[in-house]
């Protein structure tokens, strides 16, 4: 049971990286991300991430299944009309970039035990 918790727990860390990377590569200016949530919709196989950029742009970002596509819904109600700025042409940065920003990790509590 631990050993499934454990790597469900890595997997869950891997996904939040690509769509940090995600984000990366879609949009101008990101200089922190926070994952607040990741939560799995079993009947549509996505998993939902509330998160917050910058401090300041509340989103959510969508996971089409574990390994799947990645979409990203901004909240303008919540960001006062503000919206990240999408890039002209996406980057293709990898994994190595992740350290240049601040990341913050959601991790379910029992999955630190």
């Amino acid at each position: 049971m631990f050993r499934r918790k454990k790597q469900k727990a890595e997997i869950l860390h891997l996904e939040q990286e690509r769509m940090a990377l995600y984000l990366i590569n879609h949009y101008e200016d990101i200089h922190k991300i926070e994952f607040r949530s990741l939560t799995e919709h079993r009947k549509t196989g996505t998993w939902v991430s509330d998160s917050v950029i910058n401090d300041e742009f509340i989103i959510k970002l969508t996971l089409w299944g574990i390994g799947g596509e990645i979409s990203l819904a901004q909240l303008a109600s919540h960001n006062e009309g503000k919206a990240l700025k999408k890039k002209a042409m996406p980057t293709t940065f990898e994994n190595h970039v992740l350290k240049t920003i601040q990341i913050i990790y959601w991790v379910k509590a029992d999955d630190i035990r």
